[in-house]
């Protein structure tokens, strides 16, 4: 554990190696030009999903149903690639950019990560969570939805 960022930095350096397509091909016609740097926010997640425990693909698929992968996307107050409301959640940026790809990827990241602990583990209440809608179910279809288009294979990365 005393060297856990070197191994986020080996872990990114293999990813970058290890992707079986472009990832461009990932986000397909929901990321054009506005995306920027799809291999930031593939970078990004990954490190979100080794560091908080989120699964890649989960995490990619909340993206894209959020922010249609687009990193300056705004919603009422809710801001960036995972859409994080700030009304609620501006002090886990501890002055960062919630616009930012690694800050946004984080804190939603870990938003999501306190509804999965919050509903033990049910992935369909912790989407209800996330996205404030307890009593509806369209959000989470949604969202697994989009899990089933996202390519897990071409996202694994090797072993270390």
């Amino acid at each position: 554990m005393r060297y856990k960022w070197l191994n986020t930095v080996i872990m990114m350096v293999l990813l970058t190696f290890s992707l079986s397509v472009k990832p461009e091909e990932l986000f397909s016609s929901t990321c054009k030009s506005y995306c920027k740097s799809t291999d930031d926010i593939v970078t990004a997640a990954q490190i979100a999903s080794d560091v908080i425990g989120v699964d890649l693909a989960l995490i990619l698929a909340i993206m894209k149903i959020e922010s249609s992968f687009m990193i300056k996307a705004k919603n009422g107050r809710s801001v960036g690639l995972m859409q994080v409301n700030l009304d609620y959640h501006r002090s886990k940026f501890k002055g960062k950019d919630p616009y930012g790809i690694y800050d946004n990827t984080f804190v939603g990241t870990s938003i999501f990560k306190d509804c999965l602990k919050t509903t033990k583990g049910n992935v369909n209440r912790a989407l209800r969570c996330y996205n404030g809608s307890w009593q509806s179910n369209v959000y989470p279809t949604k969202v697994l939805n989009a899990l089933k288009s996202i390519n897990v294979n071409s996202l694994t990365k090797k072993e270390i």
